[in-house]
């Protein structure tokens, strides 16, 4: 077939993606992003469209749905360009370049994610969400935005810049870049961001602050008012609209600031950062409502995310392409599922929220209806369910391993076993050449493809492994070597074999750590457990970087060491203090040792 004819279709169905392969009956020519296809917009010297975006994205499903299924704008797509669909989670390198892109243009930032470039990766228009008529959803219609931007291109091409992300700051730099000099101006500085009233950061939309309930979990120091905050938040999410009630999982982010109307994807990084959350949350306020959020959690990835021996990225929003059509109901369903009594109990214990027609659950008070909520979520799994994708990712696999073992340490379940199964699983079906672990695999495939995330996720959870006495230091060695090979010149890479060229990695921990923080984490806890020497690194700003300051407080060692012959009980030191093996029991601290009393370490063996 010559190579014009192979780029006159859609060329999406087979791909590895099952994103990309969604949009596989678009009548857009859709291609992968790939070295042949930006030859073949250089040979054409068309501009090309990518658009990025994930399985589970609501407004990529209505934009598939709308403007890229119309036939006026396929046409013009067709005619004037070369259009790119890309998996933000198969690529996040590609989309970190177009996000950085997108947010310097717009401020704003989302999926989808559409990015005009020049055929050499020039960038000169992004925009989100559009759709097929004018005035749809409140916006200009895609088709006159493409004919805006195709003479753009055509007069100004030439002036056209290249677009690199900044390179960001080294976790290895001596001074303190923001100020901040220890964990008092930390919190200081969080909490004017504290929304007291409704729980959680401000804000108009609420996103679950994972890393910030995590670094404030691990503090040495509780006052009252971050008690106040931590309980209050934990207690609002897990009884909000933000939880399946039925299930157990959570939801990525609620739309209103009184989280009560979702949008109902889950993601299985979401699930990973909230069952650290809790557990150390059951930990440190001994309440039995956190247990149980804990073990509905596991629960959901037990029920819903495993895949084989792994665990699946996430669930989508729509079911039947509509939103959260799974997870709602009317009153009648309610009430002919339901005896009387039973649904009197319903009522007093939850508030249906009107969404769309339907009630979304969303509890007044914590207590138990183990029979009823039973009964409502076998009716609900007869229903049509949302897709699943069963994309196996590396990094996100590792989080929900690391929660696993917070779930035993923490909380007291039966879980380190699954944590180190889901290790040797990852070292085994994800492997690459040279000790690399590749980022995804889908069924019986392996995506031919290694990121920082991944590396640095993996050697994480091999410390926590290794505490325990359960990986061997050679494997540890391994990942550090794959870890080290994303560093250049003291600054942190993505990915180092990207066709835009290196990608810096990202510093922000949000929705979950960053590459960089886990990265710097993994190799400040390799070192402390090999007796090896750690530079301390420095603050970084708040909110945006917390479990990268749980790396500086760990390598500034403010967090106890335990050296002792046999493996400890975790759960009786304070959480972020870690354990090696040594010939006689000692503890570290502040760069002070001392050695245990036989009493003392007699209790951390119990």
């Amino acid at each position: 077939m010559e190579p014009t004819e192979t780029y006159h279709k859609n060329n999406l169905e087979k791909s590895f993606s099952p994103y990309l392969r969604q949009h596989a009956k678009n009548p857009v020519w859709w291609q992968e992003f790939n070295e042949d296809t930006l030859k073949y917009a250089a040979e054409k010297s068309k501009p090309l469209l990518l658009s990025s975006g994930y399985s589970t994205c609501h407004w990529c499903h209505v934009m598939a749905s709308d403007a890229f299924s119309d036939a006026s704008t396929a046409a013009f797509l067709n005619k004037h360009f070369v259009c790119v669909k890309i998996d933000r989670e198969t690529h996040p390198d590609i989309d970190d370049w177009m996000m950085a892109y997108l947010q310097k243009e717009t401020g704003q930032g989302g999926w989808p994610l559409n990015v005009f470039a020049t055929p050499d990766l020039k960038p000169f228009y992004a925009l989100m969400f559009a759709p097929a008529k004018e005035g749809g959803y409140g916006r200009p219609s895609f088709l006159n935005i493409l004919k805006e931007v195709l003479i753009a291109y055509n007069q100004k091409k030439a002036s056209f810049s290249s677009f690199n992300i900044s390179v960001p700051i080294s976790g290895e730099a001596k001074t303190d870049d923001f100020g901040f000099k220890d964990e008092s101006q930390i919190c200081s500085a969080m909490y004017q961001y504290f929304d007291t009233e409704e729980g959680g950061l401000y804000g108009m939309q609420k996103f679950p602050p994972h890393a910030t309930l995590f670094y404030l979990l691990h503090l040495q120091n509780f006052n009252e008012y971050t008690d106040t905050f931590l309980r209050y938040t934990l207690q609002t999410m897990s009884r909000s609209g933000l939880h399946d009630h039925l299930q157990g999982g959570f939801y990525r982010y609620c739309t209103d600031r009184r989280w009560r109307v979702p949008h109902f994807e889950k993601m299985l990084y979401d699930q990973a950062m909230m069952l650290m959350n809790y557990a150390l949350a059951t930990h440190r306020f001994k309440l039995l409502e956190f247990k149980d959020v804990v073990a509905a959690i596991i629960k959901c990835l037990e029920e819903t995310f495993e895949a084989g021996d792994l665990l699946a990225a996430a669930h989508d929003a729509d079911t039947n392409h509509q939103e959260g059509l799974t997870y709602l109901w009317t009153e009648d369903e309610i009430k002919q599922l339901l005896t009387p009594d039973e649904a009197k109990i319903f009522h007093q214990r939850y508030l249906c929220h009107s969404f769309e027609g339907r009630c979304h659950l969303i509890k007044k008070k914590d207590a138990p209806l183990d029979e009823i909520e039973a009964k409502l979520l076998k009716q609900r799994a007869e229903r049509p369910q949302p897709f699943r994708d069963d994309k196996c990712i590396t990094s996100w696999n590792a989080l929900a391993a690391i929660a696993f073992i917070y779930a035993h340490r923490y909380a007291g379940f039966d879980t380190f076993g699954k944590a180190k199964m889901v290790f040797e699983k990852l070292l085994l079906k994800h492997k690459r050449p040279h000790g690399m672990i590749a980022h995804a695999s889908l069924g019986g495939a392996v995506q031919d493809k290694t990121y920082l995330e991944d590396m640095a996720a993996m050697l994480l959870l091999g410390t926590y492994l290794f505490e325990e006495d359960a990986v061997e230091k050679a494997t540890l060695e391994t990942l550090l070597k794959g870890v080290l090979s994303f560093k250049r010149n003291g600054n942190w890479y993505a990915s180092t074999d990207s066709l835009i060229g290196p990608v810096p990695a990202s510093t922000h921990d949000h929705p979950y750590p960053s590459a960089v923080s886990m990265a710097e984490a993994a190799i400040v806890r390799y070192k402390l457990l090999t007796n090896s020497v750690v530079e301390p690194l420095s603050f970084k700003s708040p909110l945006s970087c917390d479990f990268y300051n749980m790396a500086v407080k760990w390598s500034r060692n403010q967090y106890a060491v335990y050296g002792t012959p046999t493996v400890i009980n975790a759960g009786l030191i304070r959480p972020g203090s870690l354990q090696k093996r040594s010939s006689k029991p000692t503890i570290c601290i502040n760069n002070t040792c001392k050695d245990l009393n036989v009493e003392a370490y007699q209790k951390l063996i119990s």
